[in-house]
């Protein structure tokens, strides 16, 4: 994610799903957050939950890879939209806005899945 515009308060960005949401600090690390009733179940074909029973947990890890850009990943998961937000050091919101996620497999093969890779989105910040 890009941001563009009024970035001088920006402290750090998020990045929220219908399941999680990425932490928003200054040394982020992925973290678990319960999922919702609409999480994806797991397992074989999808039919099935992961061992110890239940939908899976979704984590959003977030890194500040140059000025105004960041970078998201996802653990087994590749949502179809999100929420992005610019954050001020008092975890102010600055800039937000729900996007789409176009994504494209970039390793793996059609059967089994693999990594993939989402457009890269621009959020626009204003003074």
């Amino acid at each position: 994610m890009a941001l563009a515009g009024d970035t001088r308060n920006v402290a750090w960005v998020q990045l929220c799903t219908p399941d999680a949401c990425s932490r928003a600090t200054e040394r982020p690390t992925p973290q678990p957050v319960s999922p919702s009733p609409t999480t994806t179940p797991t397992g074989a074909n999808g039919l099935g939950f992961p061992p110890g029973g239940g939908p899976a947990v979704h984590r959003i890890a977030v890194e500040n890879v140059g000025a105004d850009t960041w970078r998201f990943s996802f653990d087994m998961d590749s949502p179809g939209s999100a929420t992005v937000r610019a954050l001020d050091a008092v975890g102010g919101t600055l800039a937000e806005e729900k996007v789409q996620l176009n994504w494209q497999r970039i390793g793996g093969t059609a059967d089994c899945g693999g990594p993939s890779t989402a457009a890269p989105v621009t959020l626009a910040v204003s003074p």
